[in-house]
């Protein structure tokens, strides 16, 4: 069995289901400014790679000063609870700021970045780096972080997540903290099921580590997408949507996802639209209001957790997993001893070269349109995608990812009477059809008989549904006991 989605080598495939990047493809710009290989093709990439490191850092509009997080001054990102002074009070308050940014100079205490062929590369070196001897994580997860661990001779604490809760975090991991981890690893959104952390719960976990001295890798890769298909707020009803509910996605989406694609605004979002980049369309919200929500996020992880680690990639918003183009954000002496794990070269030529692009687009406006048009095809896709394997009899397991976990009661079902052969699940029959979707039967928490899809566009989508239908409608037709002989209990 796979142990990550994308193993289209083995055999042809016409459409793969089982890798969750950006439907709509990589940007224009970059697939232009790659057209062309023998300008690249034979010039070593660059050593070092602090300048584009820097202007990740605005990219993600982060200052690069804890303090100014501390205190709720990110870069761009207006904070309406840090009250407004003036005259005296203001000079102090002045004063105060540049003392406090001095004292975090002093102290090293700067957030920096790292980029690296991939987050795996970071989360990789990392380990090999800084050599963890009892890792915390959730299960389950993604396998790279277990293997990771194994790399080198880590103790694993597995906290299981409940399916009767959609895989959702829950307040019993943070008893497991008292067995003191030297790493606490977690994703959000979690892969596979794409359930987000709840917001409160994470405070506590980051709070809690920091008090105890416990560092915490958090995963955002997917976390991006996530904000431009459901907004800030994460899904509070962990129970919600596991049968494909429709209520749940008018709750998500709107009455009619395909007429109303856009998130609603948060209470403050049309004042920030306004004050920071002029007058926006209403169309655009969305796109802003994901930019600001992932900037925010950010700032707010930092306060809670002075060591705290944070893998992002551009794999998955952009749709250029070849390329490997990941980052790590932190405190800039634990990155600085990272890097100097990392091999020379690392990240290559066209790898530079797209994220040059994206930075480009970045600062000429051109990046909106793009994230835009993402998030409608993700939210009206997702809204599809998830009523009708739901509508096929799947079990669908409620989450925020561009991607979506189900369960085959049938095959469950057969399984536990021993009438069930591996050439009659899902995968193996899709794979026959040359469409690939992501076995999870060897996802430690989770078994044989659940799957992972991500959402593509209509077309293929329909395709694989159109496919899913046909395979239900022929095991009502004909079950497996009659094949082999054996009586249905």
């Amino acid at each position: 069995m796979d142990l990550h989605g994308g193993n289209i080598y083995q055999s042809p495939v016409a459409l793969d289901f089982s890798v969750n990047v950006n439907p709509l493809g990589p940007p224009e710009e970059i697939k232009r400014a790659l057209d062309k290989p023998e300008v690249w093709l034979n010039r070593y990439p660059q050593l070092d790679h602090r300048k584009e490191e820097k202007r990740l850092l605005g990219f993600l509009r982060l200052s690069g000063e804890r303090k100014a997080y501390e205190r709720g001054k990110g870069q761009n990102i207006p904070d309406d609870s840090v009250p407004k002074v003036d005259g005296e009070e203001e000079k102090e308050a002045e004063r105060e700021g540049k003392e406090e940014e001095e004292e975090a100079e002093r102290e090293g205490e700067k957030i920096g970045s790292l980029l690296g062929s991939g987050a795996s590369e970071l989360l990789m070196t990392y380990f090999l780096v800084k050599r963890p001897r009892r890792v915390l994580l959730a299960d389950p997860s993604f396998y790279g972080y277990r293997r990771a661990a194994l790399a080198v001779g880590a103790e694993l604490l597995s906290y299981p997540l409940q399916e009767e809760e959609d895989f959702l975090l829950d307040e019993g991991f943070l008893e497991q903290m008292d067995k003191k981890p030297d790493l606490i690893l977690l994703a959000n959104p979690n892969n596979p099921n794409g359930g987000r952390i709840r917001e409160e719960l994470l405070e506590k976990i980051l709070r809690r580590a920091a008090a105890c001295r416990i560092p915490v890798m958090l995963d955002l890769c997917f976390m991006p997408l996530s904000l431009l298909l459901h907004g800030e707020n994460a899904r509070q009803n962990p129970n919600a949507g596991t049968e494909g509910n429709l209520e749940l996605e008018k709750e998500l989406h709107g009455e009619n996802t395909r007429e109303n694609p856009d998130v609603s605004k948060g209470p403050d979002q049309e004042d920030w639209i306004q004050s920071s980049q002029g007058t926006v369309k209403e169309s655009d919200s969305a796109v802003w209001s994901s930019r600001r929500a992932y900037a925010a996020l950010l700032q707010k992880y930092f306060a809670w957790h002075r060591g705290l680690l944070i893998l992002g990639a551009f794999t998955k918003t952009f749709a250029i997993p070849s390329l490997r183009l990941g980052y790590l954000l932190g405190d800039s002496e634990h990155l600085a001893e990272i890097r100097r794990g990392l091999p020379e070269w690392n990240l290559s030529l066209p790898a530079q070269i797209a994220l040059d692009e994206l930075f480009g687009m970045e600062e000429n406006g051109r990046l909106d349109g793009y994230l835009k048009e993402t998030s409608q095809l993700l939210k009206e896709e997702n809204s599809y995608l998830r009523n009708a394997l739901g509508g096929l009899g799947f079990r669908v397991c409620g989450g925020e990812g561009n991607f979506i976990l189900f369960a085959d009661p049938t095959e469950e079902k057969w399984r536990q009477e021993g009438i069930f052969s591996e050439e009659q699940s899902l995968g193996q029959i899709l794979r026959k059809e040359k469409v690939l979707i992501r076995d999870c039967g060897n996802y430690r928490g989770l078994g044989k008989g659940f799957y992972r899809v991500a959402v593509l566009d209509h077309e293929k989508n329909q395709t694989l549904i159109r496919l899913l239908g046909r395979i239900v409608e022929g095991r009502e037709k004909r079950s497996p006991s009659k094949q082999t002989g054996k009586r249905e209990r």
